[in-house]
């Protein structure tokens, strides 16, 4: 039986491999509904995710990189 990663270690992977995430790109690739959440849980552990809000008129979204 093959072991699911985790949401979290998804992340991680994305972020520490250099990649900006944003709740769009995380929903239709990983199926990551509550980026935020899971951004909250990363900071919780030590790492400083930086957040950028991107504004596309008429959304305003977050954009989490390290």
């Amino acid at each position: 039986m093959k072991k699911q990663i985790s949401q979290i270690d998804t992340l991680m992977m994305l972020l520490y491999s250099g990649e900006a995430v944003t709740p769009r790109k995380v929903f239709l690739e990983f199926g990551i509904y509550r980026l935020s959440a899971r951004i909250h849980n990363i900071r919780d552990m030590g790492v400083n995710v930086k957040t950028e809000l991107i504004n596309e008129h008429p959304v305003t979204f977050a954009k989490y990189y390290l």
